[in-house]
């Protein structure tokens, strides 16, 4: 039973919002396509389908309004998560910046531009090229 109520954590607070987040990466430049920016769109999105939907119900149901609430909200969010998820990988070609800005742990990479210094940095498990360069951009190139 515990498990269950873990995968069903991990369903809601997880996989139901980067899906409805994927609906906003027609919006995104393809450098911000990325999986932390599905999760956050699609929490901002769920917000706002709350808020929507949650005051007319406060407003004008007087009893059972929570259960009227989630009868209401949980088909809409599993909806939109449904349509993300479908409408990106049906057209992943459109939203490939997901899968292509990812780099291997430990894997060296050159960022360069022309009449400046080359870089080379090593890139971690937990960092990108882009962190990286920025804090080499803006820390060591001042002066």
């Amino acid at each position: 039973m515990i498990i269950l109520k873990i995968l069903c954590l991990i369903f809601w607070l997880l996989i139901v919002p980067g899906c409805m987040g994927l609906l906003c990466f027609s919006f995104l430049e393809k450098r911000h396509r990325t999986p932390g920016a599905a999760l956050i769109a699609g929490y901002m999105l769920q917000f706002g389908l709350v808020e929507l939907i949650g005051i007319p119900i406060v407003i004008y149901v007087v009893y059972n309004g929570f259960s009227t609430f989630v009868y209401l909200l949980t088909p809409v969010f599993l909806l939109l998560g449904g349509l993300g998820a479908l409408l990106f990988f049906r057209g992943r070609k459109r939203a490939a910046g997901i899968w292509q800005r990812r780099q291997r742990p430990g894997r060296i990479v050159s960022g360069y531009e022309p009449g400046r210094k080359s870089f080379v940095g090593i890139v971690s498990g937990a960092g990108t090229v882009s962190n990286v360069y920025g804090v080499y951009k803006g820390v060591l190139r001042r002066g």
